[in-house]
């Protein structure tokens, strides 16, 4: 009997290919958390690509200001606008949600994507750092959402999104603040979820 060959893929599903979606959000705001780098800059870059005006967020200044540049070159047609801010600091949530419905517009997508983890057994793991992650993983997104949902409502439209993690249901070593973070935030978009079914049209994602 033959061994079966498997071969590796390189690039993008094409159910999720960005160019498919080229200007199905245009006229739409979208706030995206965390996305100066990594996971959080290539959803904002999609959401661009995809014609919605889009809001770069994060503590450090240059990362904001050079993915904030990028987009705005590589999407003309687009408006971009950067925020520096602490997600952990209610008074800065409150000026980003500002910030963004006077430059762009009522806020039609939220992309909570701004995350930590301490890789680190829990025993040696220092108590702060650990509810830190909790702080920034799970009080920071539910805060923002509360200043955000309301709006939202009053439209009947809208569409909220918390990054999750494999960690929310998998026994993790090492990671004991960031998996029970990740359970937290996916166990309240659920429920959130599961409120508003019946009553409105704001969608929720992991």
């Amino acid at each position: 009997m033959s061994t079966p060959e498997f071969k590796q893929r390189i690039g993008i599903y094409p159910s999720i290919e960005p160019e498919q979606f080229k200007e199905s959000l245009a006229g739409k705001v979208a706030l995206v958390t965390g996305s100066g780098r990594g996971i959080g800059k290539h959803i904002a870059y999609a959401l661009a690509k995809s014609g919605a005006s889009v809001t770069i967020t994060g503590r450090t200044k240059n990362q904001v200001d050079e993915t904030t540049e990028e987009l705005s070159k590589s999407f003309p047609s687009v408006k971009v606008i950067g925020f520096i801010g602490d997600v952990c600091k209610r008074s800065d949530l409150e000026r980003l949600v500002e910030e963004v419905t006077t430059k762009l517009g009522p806020i039609d997508i939220l992309i909570n994507n701004a995350g930590t983890n301490t890789f680190m057994p829990f025993h040696i793991t220092d108590a702060d750092e650990w509810w830190k992650q909790m702080e920034i993983n799970v009080k920071a997104p539910i805060e923002l959402t509360r200043i955000v949902l309301p709006s939202m409502q009053e439209r009947n439209s809208g569409i909220i999104i918390f990054t999750s993690s494999r960690a929310a249901g998998a026994d993790l070593p090492w990671a004991s603040g960031y998996s029970c973070a990740k359970t937290a935030i996916t166990r309240f978009g659920g429920v959130l979820q599961t409120e508003l079914n019946t009553l409105q049209e704001v969608t929720f994602g992991f």
